[in-house]
């Protein structure tokens, strides 16, 4: 569904995708067919960035073996895109996502650490914005 259809029935498919990772199953798979069907079609479609957002917080960023998925790299690509994109609240919730993640544990910290040096110059411009949302946010994800 995700792959076919309109926009209205890709939301809806990923929404349903979500339920049902919450519910403890186990999609693998599916981390790169968002990121190639879904992920380019977000820019002008605001609900459907703030559903990817909570996707990304909620998928396996992790292989079986410890290891950080190759998919993340496109998903911190994704992420970086959003902390400069021109809404505010987008970048509020996107630096909250960020600070969530890196509030998940020290060994995503330490799997992170490599990907997420090109997000902290994008976290640490959304310091000097000019919207408080953002700035408190930022400082989150810093901190």
């Amino acid at each position: 569904m995700i792959k076919e259809g309109k926009l209205p029935d890709k939301v809806k498919a990923l929404k349903s995708l979500i339920i049902m990772i919450i519910h403890d199953e186990t999609f693998p798979r599916m981390i790169m067919t968002v990121i190639t069907f879904l992920v380019p079609i977000q820019t002008d479609n605001k609900p459907l960035k703030k559903i990817l957002l909570f996707y990304w917080e909620i998928i396996e960023k992790l292989n079986k073996d410890g290891k950080l998925k190759e998919e993340m790299i496109l998903v911190c690509n994704s992420i970086r895109n959003d902390l400069l994109y021109p809404n505010e609240y987008l970048r509020g919730k996107t630096l909250r996502l960020v600070s969530r993640i890196m509030h998940k544990g020290i060994l995503y910290i330490y799997n992170f650490l490599g990907i997420l040096e090109p997000i902290t110059s994008a976290i640490t411009e959304n310091l000097e914005h000019k919207h408080t949302y953002v700035r408190r946010n930022a400082v989150i994800a810093l901190y």
